[in-house]
């Protein structure tokens, strides 16, 4: 007769491999795809349109290590300097950080990115200063 510590070691590999078979069904969530740059080109117009003295940009890359995001394509490249601050908005016009210029780099500038913004820039977002281009 098996004793009441077989049955437990039992019962605990069962649910060890139940608990298993549920975390491998999980649905991983799919990565955010890059823009097109098309898509890119029509967000960076539009702003450059609305905001035309504006200096507007586009994330190349980000050191998420640093927070840090590389713009390049930026217009009125002339008008930035260290310590400006910029805001990062997506595809769909909605602000996802805010951050300051760390280094003008030509043809990019390096952006030290908030903390506390509500993601990351990613390749794709652009770059606007507004704060004196109004």
């Amino acid at each position: 007769m098996p004793s009441v510590y077989h049955h437990h070691k039992t019962i605990w590999m069962l649910l060890a491999l139940a608990l298993g078979a549920f975390a491998g069904c999980q649905t991983q969530t799919p990565a955010t795809p890059v823009p097109t740059d098309q898509t890119i080109d029509s967000v960076q117009d539009w702003y450059q349109q609305e905001l035309p003295n504006a200096p507007i940009g586009r994330v190349v890359e980000v050191a998420a290590d640093y927070q840090l995001a590389a713009v390049g394509n930026v217009v009125h490249l002339d008008r930035v300097k260290e310590g400006d601050r910029v805001t990062f908005v997506d595809i769909n016009k909605e602000i996802v950080a805010h951050g300051h210029v760390a280094r003008v780099n030509v043809p990019y500038v390096d952006v030290k990115y908030d903390s506390d913004s509500s993601r990351p820039p990613r390749q794709g977002d652009i770059m606007i200063k507004v704060s004196d281009s109004l």
